[in-house]
């Protein structure tokens, strides 16, 4: 990866203690909470709204359903769209947006302020995802290393344990992909074993470390972000170098996170190493010096697996993280403006009108964040007819069995057909993704709502209903 200019280095590891059990909503958008965070509005984009069939790359997902399938009415769609938005479990016949699209065809079946800009929540995460996949290669492994200078002759040795972008390595030996979760697939026991293997037989026991994470740039949480979104557990600074997210160990279930994760994992290395008979003089943060030498390192799980996490559990810290590395993978620097800037450059180098979209964040944690339900609904349809890309959404979460849908939908006709990406916040629910009807017709639906009430359980159970209703239509 390209690594940008240098970011002043902040210095030492406060340990910021964090509140409340809602932080797992971290991974979850289950929470109905004060902090899960969403945005208001501005103006959006069109969509082509052709009865005629497209078009569609002998290898894409698209051409795998039965194209005979028929489409089903808009007008029976569009009822239930109606009926949805007069449902007072979704606010008071305003506060609803809402398209249905098919996909093949790009046939728009139902739509409701489709172009009315809304918080989407955690639905940003679909864009961050997206951009990932148009930019870095799925079998890429984030690298998390040790370059080293000086020498045994001069009794100054310095470590220097460098950021590469993994932020879900363990304090321990990592599994190395046998527990199925690209969390703890690396390990600073790992890296420990391999730095004293290859200082060997110099004779060095004395050493001092420097923990260099400045490429992972600018503010370590956005700047439109409330703090509570920190102390209540929903998200921790990003570093581009942390075990476990940054989490405290033993208060998953109450968080307490690290301010500075990425001096943590120098102290765990630190004791690492120390374990091992070799002295750790200083630690601190810092810059690599110009000529180290690359001494050891350890390899993520691929970036394909990281990405399916951060959609199945909703992960907000991995979200912002993945933003800064899309950034620096084009070659800018690593903060947050610069990768938001990069993921709208790719999105729209691919068709996709973005125009009044505002992103604030990677996560959909910020209340800034604006998109209409139109531009999800186009993201979905071009990634379902590009044979290339298309499997990103096979890691959506799936209704009633995987992800942030795993408690949803139950026994409804939705369970198993819908695919979508939750959306959680104060006063905002969302849900976007695809849906496969009884006829077998594919289609894709974005819905958002905003300025609701406190609480998530009605929104949630109006817009199952409604989607169960589009999975059981035999309308065509």
């Amino acid at each position: 990866m390209a690594r940008p200019s240098i970011v002043a280095a902040t210095t030492g590891a406060v340990l910021l203690v964090l509140a409340g059990g809602y932080a797992v909503a971290d991974a979850s958008d289950v929470v109905p909470g004060w902090i899960t965070d969403d945005p208001p509005q501005p103006s959006p984009s069109p969509f082509p709204d052709s009865a005629a069939p497209e078009s569609v790359p002998p290898g894409s997902p698209v051409a795998s359903i039965d194209s005979t399938a028929p489409i089903p009415s808009s007008a029976a769609i569009q009822s239930m769209a109606n009926t949805l938005n007069a449902d007072s479990r979704v606010g008071n016949g305003t506060n609803l947006g809402l398209i249905v699209v098919d996909i093949a065809t790009g046939r728009v079946l139902a739509e409701i302020r489709a172009d009315d800009l809304q918080i989407p929540a955690s639905n940003v995460k679909m864009l961050t995802a997206a951009a990932v996949e148009y930019s870095i290669p799925p079998d890429r492994r984030l690298e998390t290393s040790v370059t080293w200078s000086g020498s045994a002759d001069t009794g100054r040795v310095r470590l220097t344990l460098v950021a590469g972008g993994d932020m879900l390595l363990v304090a321990g030996y990592g599994h190395k992909g046998t527990e199925g979760s690209p969390n703890g697939f690396a390990g600073v026991a790992d890296l420990a074993d391999r730095v004293v293997v290859a200082l060997g037989s110099t004779g060095i026991t004395e050493v001092d470390l420097v923990v260099d994470d400045h490429v992972f740039g600018g503010a370590s949480i956005p700047e439109s972000w409330s703090w509570d979104n920190v102390t209540e557990g929903y998200a921790g600074p990003v570093s581009g170098l942390a075990i476990n997210l940054g989490l405290v160990p033993g208060t998953e279930d109450d968080p307490e996170r690290y301010l500075d994760p990425g001096l943590n994992v120098g102290e765990v290395l630190k004791g690492r190493l120390e374990e091992r008979g070799i002295t750790v003089r200083s630690l601190a943060k810092g810059v690599a010096a110009p000529g180290e030498v690359m001494l050891a390192s350890v390899e993520s799980a691929p970036m394909s697996d990281v990405v399916a996490y951060m959609l199945w559990y909703s992960v907000n810290t991995l979200a912002e993280d993945l933003v800064k590395i899309v950034a620096l993978e084009a070659g800018r620097q690593g903060t947050t403006e610069a990768g938001l800037a990069e993921m709208l450059r790719l999105l729209e180098a691919r068709g996709l009108d973005l125009d009044d979209a505002v992103l604030a964040d990677g996560s959909g944690l910020s209340r800034k964040n604006r998109l209409t339900p139109r531009m999800l609904t186009d993201l979905v349809v071009l990634l379902a007819r590009d044979p290339d890309h298309a499997s990103l959404l096979e890691q959506y979460p799936i209704a009633a069995l995987r992800g942030t849908l795993y408690d949803r939908f139950g026994s409804m006709e939705g369970a198993g057909v819908v695919r979508g990406k939750t959306g959680s916040l104060s006063g905002v629910t969302a849900l976007s993704g695809t849906v496969v009807t009884a006829d077998g017709r594919w289609l894709a639906y974005s819905i958002l709502t905003d300025g609701l009430p406190w609480g998530q359980t009605r929104p949630k159970a109006a817009i199952d209903e409604f989607l169960s209703a589009v999975a059981a239509c035999g309308c065509g």
